[in-house]
C-alpha cells in the first residue's frame, strides 16, 4: 500500500510538506521527519489508525552545512530560530547568495512566508542516524556554534595550519586552502562559549604575530535545548511496546528537531545502524499514533 496524503506544499526554501488529514483537522497537526518517517505513517494506514490530529511529513532542505556553513537551514528558517533578513545576508563559498541560490533551485516567495508560529504544531518527532552503539531517546540538545575563519596574506596556508593545531580539541575542524571551519558543542553552554572566545582569542593573537588578516565570523550561536516531556514519554512507550533497549541522551550535532523544540514540543529517536532501522520505524509509528491521538 502507498502512502496516502491528503496535500502537499513547498514553501520559499525548498522545505517540503505532505500532510494525512486526521479525523479532526482543525486541531495543531503533529510534524515527524528523518528516515523512515515515511514508513512509520505507511504502517499506520496499513493497521488502519484514523489519528485525531492531522499528522504532516517534512522534508527539510539545506540539511548539510556544505553550502553556507550552516546546517538545518530549513528548520531554522521554519521555526524562526534564524529571522529571514539573516538569511538574506547569508554567502556561500562560491560567492552566491542565499537568494541567487533560491532562485536556481526554482524556489519562489518572501523568506519571511516560512516560518511558522508557536503552537502551529502539537508535536516534532525525528528519527535520526548517529554513531552511538544502542538506540538513543534524545531528552535535549547540546549548545552548539559555528564559526568561519578566514586568513588573506602572505603565509596564509603556514597561519591557518598554527590556528588549526593550537584550537586542537576545542572544536570539529574543517580545513581549507586559505579558510577553517569550526563546529563547536557542549552541553554546558558557558563552557561552549569559553571554546568559543578561546578560539577567536587564537585568530586575534595569530594576526598580530604574523602580521596578516584573519577574519573570525561566527555564523551560528545556537543555545542548548529540551525536549518536549510529552514525545519523550510517547518514544519510550513505543520502544518498550517494541522491546527496543535504548540509552536516554543529550544529542550532539545539528538536528532539526532542536530547532522545532522553539515552537512544540520536539523529541528525537537515534538509530545507529540500518538493522535497528525496522524496530526504529516501529517505535516511531507508535509514537506518532500516540501523539496525534
Amino acid at each position: 500500500m502507498n502512502v496516502a496524503f491528503d496535500a502537499q506544499r513547498l514553501d520559499a526554501v525548498g522545505n517540503t510538506f505532505d500532510r494525512w488529514t486526521g479525523s479532526q483537522p482543525e486541531l495543531a497537526a503533529v510534524a515527524v521527519s528523518g528516515p523512515g518517517a515515511i514508513e512509520a505513517i505507511r504502517a499506520l494506514q496499513n493497521a488502519g489508525c484514523q489519528p485525531r490530529r492531522s499528522v504532516e511529513l517534512i522534508q527539510f532542505t539545506s540539511a548539510e552545512p556544505a553550502g553556507f556553513g550552516i546546517g538545518c537551514l530549513g528548520s531554522r528558517l521554519l521555526s524562526g530560530a534564524m529571522p529571514a533578513w539573516k538569511a538574506a545576508r547569508l554567502t556561500g563559498a562560491d560567492g552566491k547568495t542565499f537568494d541567487e541560490w533560491r532562485a536556481e533551485a526554482g524556489f519562489e516567495g518572501p523568506l519571511e512566508s516560512v516560518a511558522v508560529p508557536a503552537g502551529h504544531y502539537a508535536a516534532f518527532v525525528e528519527l535520526s542516524a548517529g554513531p552511538d552503539q544502542r538506540p538513543g531517546i534524545a531528552t535535549g540538545f547540546a549548545a552548539s556554534a559555528g564559526l568561519r575563519v578566514t586568513v588573506e596574506g602572505e603565509g596564509a596556508e603556514d597561519a591557518i595550519g598554527e590556528i588549526a593545531g593550537a584550537v586542537h580539541g576545542l572544536a570539529d575542524c574543517v580545513p581549507g586552502r586559505a579558510r577553517l571551519e569550526f563546529h563547536v558543542e557542549d552541553t554546558d553552554q558557558a563552557k561552549r562559549d569559553e571554546k568559543v572566545s578561546r578560539i577567536a582569542t587564537v585568530c586575534r593573537d595569530t594576526a598580530q604575530r604574523r602580521r596578516i588578516a584573519v577574519k573570525a565570523e561566527v555564523l551560528h550561536m545556537d543555545p542548548a535545548a529540551e525536549c518536549g516531556a510529552e514525545v519523550v514519554d510517547a518514544l519510550e512507550r513505543g520502544a518498550a511496546s517494541q522491546s527496543l533497549g535504548y540509552q536516554r541522551m543529550v544529542a550532539r550535532g545539528c538536528h532539526d528537531a532542536q530547532f522545532l523544540s522553539r515552537i512544540a514540543p520536539a523529541g528525537m529517536l537515534v538509530i545507529p545502524s540500518p538493522a535497528d532501522g525496522a524496530n526504529g520505524t516501529l517505535v516511531l509509528a507508535e509514537a506518532l499514533a500516540e501523539l496525534a491521538g
